[in-house]
């Protein structure tokens, strides 16, 4: 009589429960982006000065790491609809590690800056915005960067980083010409401040902060790292 055949270890599929689990996470984020971002574009929305004057909310680097962690939560989800493609697993994972730094960024400086400024630090004045807005925005957008760690099994491997001071450069570049097209810069902060020293500061300590935090997420990535995420970061480097 034939023996039935013996599964190979290590093709067993991961547990259902935190296949749900990482699907829900990236569902409800990429819904939840998704809404807020589509929000901006409402009669809503135009109370607040970055719907008016040249480049629009993208004036800000809030808007810019939360449209990068909206398609990050996209294609994040495309690799649970469609397990096999492999490139929706590569770019998730490079955008998840890229958007973390400046994710944690944002957070820090605004809540930093609100602080020393007492007041808002955008435009300057209290705006009246919806308050679950300012929380998605300054708040979740972080937390939402550090659950995924975990959840979505991230690797933080080098290019990650170089892509996060490419993004940092390029919203520098933007809002220099910003300045040129409208004659202030959008934070007023910097309009206020010595220039270009200031702007050569916040640059620098930017750039300073991607580092730091790119090497804390890597790190928190790594600590208990599991079975999976040894194996996806063996696969994702196979594929790039």
């Amino acid at each position: 009589m034939a023996h039935p055949a013996t599964p190979k270890k290590g093709n067993s599929d991961p547990p259902l429960r935190t296949f749900t689990l990482a699907f829900v996470f990236h569902l409800t984020l990429f819904c939840v982006y998704l809404y807020g971002y589509l929000w901006h574009f409402s009669d809503g929305a135009k109370q607040l000065p970055g719907s008016h004057g040249f480049g629009w909310f993208y004036r800000y680097l809030t808007f810019w790491g939360f449209s990068i962690q909206l398609v990050t939560w996209a294609f994040s989800l495309l690799t649970h609809l469609f397990p096999r493609w492999k490139d929706a697993k590569r770019i998730s994972d490079l955008l998840a590690s890229s958007v973390f730094g400046i994710a944690n960024i944002i957070t820090v400086l605004h809540w930093t800056l609100f602080v020393l400024i007492q007041g808002n630090p955008v435009e300057g004045e209290l705006v009246d915005r919806p308050v679950a807005l300012g929380i998605l925005v300054h708040a979740v957008n972080a937390l939402s960067a550090w659950l995924d760690v975990k959840i979505g099994e991230r690797t933080f491997r080098y290019p990650s980083l170089r892509v996060s001071f490419g993004i940092a450069t390029a919203y520098c570049a933007f809002i220099l010409w910003c300045k040129f097209e409208t004659g202030i810069f959008p934070y007023p902060f910097l309009n206020t401040w010595p220039q270009p020293e200031a702007f050569l500061v916040l640059l620098a300590v930017s750039m300073v902060l991607i580092y730091v935090f790119h090497k804390i997420g890597a790190a928190y990535a790594a600590s208990g790292q599991s079975k999976v995420a040894k194996r996806v970061k063996s696969t994702l480097g196979k594929v790039s």
